[in-house]
């Protein structure tokens, strides 16, 4: 198999570093070759650019992962893959610890030393970054990102395409809605409705913060 990452800007740059730290991963799949595809001109990278995304046209052995750090991005070009038959690849690093109950959707990522526990549910193409932790029960909507070192409590849930910020917490059965951003070290310990931007401890929308 083929991995073919999409993006080669930081993020994309950190999944290839992932991916060669892996080897149980790359055995279990059969991976033979890790390449990117990227629109911009890229910086000088540890594996050869074989197309742009535009341009790029999937063959039966390559499995894409959409590395692109801002939830929308990352479904604009999932969408535009999919339509030329592109198939997505979940990749859940040897250090991440995911628990036997817990589903990950097509295209997911699990960084090093993330957490996905007990029957935890992460919707298409989520992205948990290093050392982010997801409780028992909680859910994330497709596209959405997890920040390093973010926690999601137990049966709290983020709707998707969100962006939970380095640091932040969000306590259990807090519910977010879509296309919410969590600031950095936020504390989250109210529900948010949808396109929220929250920050602080406790969090507040932005708005809120100020009217104070």
């Amino acid at each position: 198999m083929r991995i073919v990452i999409a993006g080669a800007g930081g993020h994309g740059r950190e999944i290839y570093a992932w991916l060669t730290l892996s080897p149980r991963f790359r055995a279990a799949h059969k991976v033979d070759d890790i390449v990117f595809i990227n629109d911009v001109c890229a910086p000088l990278l540890a594996a050869r650019v074989i197309d742009s995304i535009q341009g790029y046209v999937p063959e039966p052995r390559d499995r894409v992962i959409v590395a692109l750090g801002d939830p929308e991005a990352r479904a604009s070009v999932a969408a535009q893959l999919s339509k030329r038959g592109g198939r997505f690849q979940t990749f859940v690093h040897d250090d991440a610890l995911v628990a036997s109950s817990a589903v990950l959707g097509e295209g997911a990522v699990a960084c090093p030393r993330s957490v996905v526990s007990a029957d935890a549910r992460l919707g298409a193409h989520v992205h948990v970054n290093v050392g982010a932790v997801i409780h028992h029960d909680a859910v994330v909507g497709d596209f959405s990102t997890l920040g390093p070192g973010s926690y999601l409590l137990g049966g709290a849930s983020v709707g998707p395409f969100s962006y939970v910020g380095a640091g932040a917490v969000i306590l259990p059965d807090r519910h977010l809605g879509a296309r919410v951003k969590v600031g950095a070290q936020a504390a989250v310990t109210r529900d948010f409705g949808d396109e929220e931007t929250v920050v602080g401890v406790p969090a507040r929308t932005v708005s809120d913060r100020a009217d104070s």
